[in-house]
């Protein structure tokens, strides 16, 4: 037989793909595109939650340095306390002289809460001793509560004032007899 009789059989392939090199492509692009979906919508929630807690914390540090502006005696300890008691533990706030405040930043709602009482120390601890008596120091809590989600949350900062005047208690009294 001579070589002009033997069929050729390389064939070409089509330029192009086929259908199934598509699909596969088209599968691949999509679970990579949904991992990147599902990324940029957790660091999306994780901006929100950082950004509520920060003006959460703007706030209270705002209220804090109005009421630490004030006087040691303009300062004024809550005689009426009432209690948020969605939280535990309960958050006291005062109704009458630092009545609670709404603003609203961001889109989120906020509401600031205070709360003062006289404090002392005791071997080094900060004890909180309601509104009496007059220990020459008093503790302030600042208390400001918004809602994620589904979720109240809250960011609580406490201070201590003292009256450069008072005098202080510690004072040991030594007595001699003479004979």
């Amino acid at each position: 037989m001579s070589s002009n009789n033997i069929p050729n059989l390389n064939f070409r392939r089509p330029k192009g793909f086929t259908l199934i090199e598509i699909v596969i492509a088209m599968t691949i692009a999509s679970i990579i595109f949904i991992g990147f979906s599902s990324s940029f919508g957790n660091i999306s929630k994780a901006i929100h939650v950082s950004r509520s807690k920060t003006l959460a914390s703007n706030l209270a540090q705002e209220k804090m340095q109005v009421l630490k502006q004030l006087g040691y005696y303009d300062l004024l300890v809550t005689t009426n306390t009432l209690y948020r008691t969605e939280f535990d533990p309960d958050i006291p706030y005062d109704p009458g002289y630092y009545a609670p405040e709404t603003t609203k930043e961001g889109g989120i709602e906020y509401e600031i809460l205070t709360f003062v009482q006289m404090a002392q120390e005791v071997n080094g601890e900060l004890t909180l001793m309601g509104s009496t008596p007059d220990t020459g120091m008093k503790a302030v809590t600042v208390t400001v509560i918004w809602n994620q989600g589904s979720e109240d949350k809250r960011l609580q900062i406490r201070s201590v004032t003292s009256n450069i005047n008072a005098v202080n208690n510690n004072v040991i009294l030594f007595t001699s007899q003479s004979n």
